[in-house]
């Protein structure tokens, strides 16, 4: 790894150049004496700095050894967007070795740290998380009011953050398909996107058999200037076998409509959160089938109907829903349904 960057007056130009000849990132495994950015020096001079990057080095190669060689081929793309990411945001805090620079770096490796060692096994599979990051400097000068302080995005830089699963050994090629499916859409950064400021989407496993895997979105944006954050939720559910697709409501309740009413009824029953509405009460079986493509998400509990903000006119981190227990539910599953 080597970052360098340039300062010239007030201006600060950051280039990464990451060389990977097939071996882990090494961080904290340069010699001192050869430091030539201020990053680099920062590390060697700050004691908690140098422990972090060490430690962030070693999390690296033990995470890498647990990934098949395409997941791992993923988690590489991941270190080299969040080394950039690093340099930009942190090199732009203070362009002069300032405390503010050191905070900033200890900061985001204690959080790459903990991205590194995130793995988590649900249901047969173990799950290990991809988050790849696109930054882009601006400058705020440029684009007009940008409201209060609170409102702006870090030390002016934009942000686009997506953080996806992958079944980190797969053993079948259904299992590697479906990592495929997991890591769509290949998430970068938009130079057209209407505001500047940080969108994150982070994408979590909720319930995996062998037969399927559900995944639950949750999308934050908040641009400079605006009033509020905005944000959604919604869910997809894939089936693994006999083919690889989205999960249909045939598949779980089979060809007729009588589950319709009957999971209308159980919703209508169900606990809410954070809505008093009477919106997802008595759905038509157009309605459901809608959901099933947006807001049903599997969990160890049961099914939960995840509210978007669309759905109930609120912003992120509303998380409104309604939940059928699989007591409830199983008897209105068929035999075939991939779930238990």
């Amino acid at each position: 790894m080597m970052l360098i960057i340039r300062a010239s007056g007030f201006a600060t130009f950051i280039a990464i150049y990451l060389v990977f000849a097939g071996s882990p990132v090494q961080a904290a495994g340069f010699a001192c004496e050869k430091a030539s950015t201020l990053l680099e020096h920062l590390i060697c001079a700050v004691p908690a700095l140098s422990a972090l990057d060490s430690t962030l080095a070693k999390t690296y190669e033990s995470t890498m050894k647990r990934l098949s060689a395409d997941v791992a081929s993923q988690m590489r793309l991941s270190q080299r967007s969040w080394l950039k990411y690093l340099a930009t945001v942190c090199g732009r805090a203070k362009p002069d070795g300032s405390a503010a620079t050191a905070e900033c770096m200890e900061q985001h490796y204690r959080t790459r740290i903990g991205q590194l060692e995130h793995f988590e096994k649900v249901g047969p599979f173990v799950f290990t998380y991809i988050s790849l990051y696109a930054v882009q400097p601006f400058d705020p000068d440029q684009i007009g009011d940008v409201g209060p302080p609170q409102n702006m995005s870090e030390n002016n830089v934009d942000i686009d953050l997506v953080t996806y699963p992958q079944i980190a050994q797969p053993s079948s090629r259904a299992e590697t398909a479906a990592n495929g499916k997991l890591a769509e859409p290949a998430p970068g950064f938009d130079p057209d996107k209407p505001c500047y400021g940080q969108s994150i989407t982070d994408e979590k496993v909720t319930y995996a058999t062998l037969r399927m895997v559900s995944v639950r979105k949750d999308y934050g944006e908040s641009c400079t200037g605006a009033a509020h954050p905005d944000g959604s939720i919604s869910s997809i559910n894939w089936l693994l076998n006999p083919e690889l697709r989205e999960l249909r409501a045939d598949d779980l309740f089979g060809p007729h409509d009588t589950w319709a009413p009957k999971l209308s009824a159980l919703t209508a029953q169900s606990e809410r959160s954070d809505i008093d509405s009477q919106g997802a009460l008595h759905r038509t079986k157009q309605e459901f089938l809608d959901d099933l493509k947006r807001s049903w998400s599997f969990t160890d509990f049961g099914l939960e109907l995840v509210g978007t903000s669309d759905d109930f006119g609120c912003h992120v981190g509303c998380g409104a829903h309604y939940r059928v227990s699989w007591a409830e539910l199983k008897p209105l599953l068929v035999a075939t349904a991939p779930v238990p």
